[in-house]
């Protein structure tokens, strides 16, 4: 009987190592067929999308371009009398605005028709000016500045210089400054001022 149970113990201890001898076998099986399926297919096709990474580059050109927009146009003073002083430094009316639509810095010339017939362009009668801003001067050895009197010419003159073409101060203002000279016969006056830009190499 002693025999017996001994047996039946040898024989339990057996069959729970082989119980855990199989699971071991059947996992390293699994292992071996992943890994051997891993290498042909690695073999086959190469496996990508792992590793370090890659990057690629992208290019484009951009051309000089000069390219103005003017608005607050026309510049319309209303009715004045002899010998009176009008100016857009104001507002009132608005200046002329000029914004610098290309992708370069730009000089603004602008020539003037005469506005009177008694007094021919240049005259301190009639003037043409940058208007100092907040972001940006029109300080410069060649430009023209709104706190000087600086008479309208029939000459392309550099009013503008170094207008930037970025969206945040592309635009600069041009003031108008009128003083009706005496002897100015009655009626409708105009004057017409061709802005031109090109390029600022300074």
């Amino acid at each position: 009987m002693f025999l017996l149970l001994i047996l039946l113990g040898v024989l339990q201890v057996v069959r729970e190592i082989s119980n855990n001898s199989l699971v071991v076998l059947i996992l390293i099986a699994i292992f071996i067929s992943v890994a051997g399926t891993w290498i042909s297919l690695g073999k086959l096709i190469p496996i990508t999308g792992y590793g370090a990474g890659a990057s690629g580059t992208t290019t484009a050109t951009v051309n000089d371009t000069v390219d103005i927009t003017l608005s607050n146009s026309p510049v319309a003073f209303g009715n004045q009398d002899i010998g009176v002083y009008n100016s857009t430094s104001d507002d009132n009316p608005d200046a002329f605005n000029i914004s610098n639509d290309g992708s370069v810095y730009i000089n603004v010339t602008a020539s003037v028709t005469s506005l009177w017939d008694s007094q021919s362009s240049p005259t301190s009668y009639y003037n043409i000016s940058c208007r100092n801003e907040t972001w940006w001067s029109c300080d410069d050895a060649h430009s023209n500045d709104s706190s000087s009197s600086n008479p309208a010419d029939a000459s392309a003159t550099v009013i503008i210089p170094g207008l930037p073409f970025n969206l945040t101060n592309n635009s600069a203002r041009v003031d108008v400054s009128i003083c009706v000279p005496l002897g100015e016969a009655a009626g409708a006056k105009s004057s017409t001022i061709t802005f031109t830009a090109s390029k600022d190499f300074s």
